[in-house]
């Protein structure tokens, strides 16, 4: 009976420390797979802004154009007329 103790006792022992290496590596893993998640969504959120940002770019060379066309065409009407 007292080898049956002996016995049980040394497995749970060994359960324990098998089960305090376990948490580590889920731990290990589990932190691993945040670092990957938070690095993607800080990627992410780069790319939108950058997108937006030569998106304004884009609209602003536009309307620029647009008005340096005007004004070139004001201008010569103004020549022609007088």
């Amino acid at each position: 009976m007292s080898n049956l103790k002996y016995s049980i006792d040394d497995l749970k022992t060994q359960l324990d420390s098998g089960m305090i290496d376990i948490k580590n590596y889920l731990f290990g893993v589990l932190l691993c797979c945040s670092l990957i998640t938070v690095t993607l969504f800080i990627s992410a959120a780069f790319s939108i802004y950058k997108s937006r940002m030569n998106k304004r770019k884009r609209r602003r060379y536009k309307e620029l154009k647009k008005s340096t066309l005007k004004r070139t065409n004001s201008i010569c009407t103004e020549l022609g007329q007088n």
